[in-house]
């Protein structure tokens, strides 16, 4: 019976190793992960820092309209919580919704029309 016990605790002490070794593989994977999210979050700071700077100039714009601005698109789900809300799409065809990221509805296949330059 001591030979068995030995397997199993050899098998356990194997499994645990395989799932520390898969764990912080991923872990190492969630971190690339988070530094690539980080860079584009960086440069899209810049860029809107910058079209924002060029319509200000252009536009004869001042900061406390774009302030306003986006305080009234942040409320416009009732909430002012610094998040656009992300309401589903509805579809023409059948009027259920649909996730804003599919092109075409799941449940009756239709091409889903856009009605917001910047949602998927």
């Amino acid at each position: 019976m001591s030979m068995f016990w030995e397997l199993h605790q050899q098998r356990s002490i194997h499994d645990a190793r395989n799932a520390a070794a898969s764990a912080e593989n991923k872990s190492e994977q969630v971190k690339e992960y988070i530094q690539f999210l980080e860079a584009r979050v960086d440069k899209m700071q810049l860029a809107c820092q910058a079209m924002w700077e060029l319509m200000r100039e252009t536009a004869h714009l001042d900061d406390d309209r774009l302030m306003a601005k986006i305080q009234e698109i942040d409320l416009r789900d009732g909430t002012l919580d610094g998040k656009i809300a992300t309401a589903g799409n509805r579809c023409d065809a059948c009027q259920r919704t649909v996730n804003p990221r599919h092109a075409r509805c799941l449940y009756c296949g239709a091409e889903l029309v856009r009605r917001h330059a910047f949602r998927l």
